[in-house]
Parts: structure tokens; C-alpha cells; sequence
């Protein structure tokens, strides 16, 4: 299934983020993403906005943390003013399909950017991901589990990390990473 828009809510009864698609039957289908894949998830996926970021690339190394942090404030900025940043509802479907998410992969897009793939297993979901959608979507569940999630998480980009702290990266930070739980 590959999937143009989305949308993301967490459930504090079963203590998950789910990350939710329509089809074309109107059915929609929400993978469950738990605390524990979510923590090898969030490097991956900071590892992947900077893979995708052309201004990054060609910066300086003093000067890249610096363009990242401005393309991302822009970005939000931007996603807010028009909406696709919201935490509002989720909205009410007739026929809800829902999976535990059980391996997420991040892997290169032929046509440029990354596709993030999750799967229960039997069934998986394609988002097609530019660099502005990443930095969408981490903005979101940042917020999410800052908001709405007791997980206790410092949540930091890997351009944020201060100097000589220990960045060794996860298994998902590889590039074309793929998760499991």
C-alpha cells in the first residue's frame, strides 16, 4: 500500500503512536508503533533528514547544524500555516483495520528522497518521504510524545547533540535501515 497522506495519534490505553492511512475503499489501516521501536526508530529517521538535505551536503561541518535547524524551522513554520501540522482529531472512520507495527525500514526513494516502509508482517505501508516531509513527521511525533506519552525520551536530532557526547549509532541509523521489534 502506498500511501500519499497521513496522519498520527497516540493511545494511552494500549501506549502506542499509531500512524494512520486511507485507501481508495475508504478503509483505513493504523499501524501501532510501540515505545520500544519507536526509540530505534527517531535516529533513523534524524540520520534521514540529514541525508536529504542538499543545503546540509554542501555546507561546512561548523555550519551545519546551523542550516539544519533553519530548514526545519521553516519548514514547520510553514506545515503549521498550512495545516498539515495540526493535533487536531483523528478522524472518525467507519472501517478501521489496525496492525502492530513489527519492522519499519528507511530506505532511498529511486525517484529521490526516502520511502519509510512498516509492516505487521503480513501487510505493509509506503510513504514516499521529501526532506520537508521528514521534518514534518518528526515535528509531529516529537510533539506527540512530549505531549500525550509518559516515555521519558530526550528527543534529539543528531545535529543537536553536544559536542563529544556518544553518537554511535543504532542498528535503524544505517542508512536503509531496517527496524525490528
Amino acid at each position: 500500500m502506498n500511501v500519499v497522506q497521513f496522519h498520527l495519534n497516540y493511545s494511552a490505553e494500549e501506549d502506542r503512536i499509531y500512524i494512520f492511512t486511507r485507501d481508495g475503499d475508504d478503509a483505513e489501516h493504523a499501524f501501532g508503533v510501540t515505545r520500544r521501536l519507536f526509540k530505534l526508530l527517531w535516529p533513523a529517521l534524524g540520520n534521514a533528514i540529514q541525508a536529504t538535505s542538499e543545503a546540509a551536503r554542501k555546507a561546512t561541518p561548523p555550519l551545519k547544524k546551523e542550516v539544519l535547524e533553519l530548514e526545519q524551522e521553516g519548514v514547520v513554520s510553514e506545515a503549521r500555516e498550512s495545516g498539515s501540522l495540526s493535533s487536531g482529531p483523528t478522524p472518525e472512520v467507519r472501517n478501521r483495520l489496525n496492525y502492530l507495527t513489527k519492522t519499519i525500514q528507511i530506505r532511498d526513494n529511486k525517484l529521490g528522497g526516502k520511502v519509510l516502509t512498516l509492516s505487521d508482517g503480513t501487510r505493509s505501508m509506503n510513504i514516499n518521504m521529501t526532506h520537508e516531509r521528514l521534518i514534518v513527521l518528526c515535528e509531529a511525533l516529537k510533539s506527540i510524545v512530549d505531549k500525550n506519552t509518559d516515555w521519558d525520551l530526550n528527543l534529539v536530532y543528531p545535529w543537536e547533540q553536544a559536542a563529544g557526547a556518544d553518537t554511535a549509532e543504532t542498528p535503524a541509523a544505517a542508512p536503509d535501515a531496517q527496524t525490528r521489534h
